[in-house]
């Protein structure tokens, strides 16, 4: 486990996978990326970090190159992302990374197996790669193997849909596809399921739930984006 402290550093705990680079951290121990943290994220058995100068840096488990370079089947060291420069945004999927540089470009590396990148394929990004399909998303997120993010007004997903996480009926679209809902102002995507936070404090969800995970008081999946009664909410994550 890591998490970023009010002075902008990060400290980090836990067994081998969860600790840095394999190592165990049988207690909380800073880590230094020599510089203040900006952004924390992590996805299974891995973590990144955007610096207040824009770099990126990722640690622990790199089967599928989510750290922004060559696969590997240990965990790794903290290192800087080659190539990502000037970095404003940082989101970070299960094994899959975006990050927004100061062009308002999306550079995305890692699991790219549904599309869920961007990049118009479905193979994997070893390095940081510009994805063509996703310029000018903001509040980008990513999932299991889906993504989704605002491009203006509107809200696009695209990726895995086997759970209709996209917010509509089975198919895998790789170029980003409308949701029809408005005034959304962030989007958090999940394993399999999606929430979105719209201007006015509703939170609208749609895709699996299993195991509720869509608050709408029942385990049925309803298939299309639905709104939590009596939920008003301030932020989304």
């Amino acid at each position: 486990t890591c998490v970023r402290l009010a002075d902008r550093s990060i400290a980090c705990w836990g067994a081998a996978e969860g600790g840095i680079g394999g190592i165990a951290l049988n207690a909380v121990t800073a880590v230094s990326l020599g510089a203040p943290i900006e952004q924390l994220g992590g996805g299974i058995g891995y973590f990144c970090a955007r610096t207040d100068a824009g770099a990126v840096w990722c640690w622990g488990g790199n089967s599928k190159g989510q750290l922004g370079f060559a696969p590997s089947s240990f965990p790794e060291l903290p290192r800087q992302v080659p190539g990502v420069t000037g970095a404003t945004d940082v989101a970070v999927g299960q094994r899959s990374v975006c990050a927004t540089t100061g062009t308002n470009t999306q550079v995305c590396w890692g699991n790219n197996s549904n599309g869920q990148l961007g990049l118009g394929a479905t193979a994997d990004a070893v390095l940081p790669t510009v994805a063509p399909l996703l310029t000018a998303q903001t509040a980008l997120s990513l999932g299991g193997r889906h993504a989704c993010g605002l491009d203006g007004a509107n809200l696009r997903c695209w990726g895995r849909n086997d759970r209709s996480q996209l917010g509509g009926p089975s198919g895998e679209p790789h170029q980003p596809g409308m949701i029809t809902t408005t005034n959304i102002a962030t989007v958090a995507a999940m394993a399999r399921s999606t929430c979105a936070l719209d201007t006015s404090g509703h939170v609208k969800c749609w895709g699996l739930n299993r195991g509720g995970e869509l608050g709408l008081g029942h385990l049925a999946q309803p298939g299309i984006v639905s709104t939590i009664a009596g939920l008003t909410a301030r932020t989304l994550v």
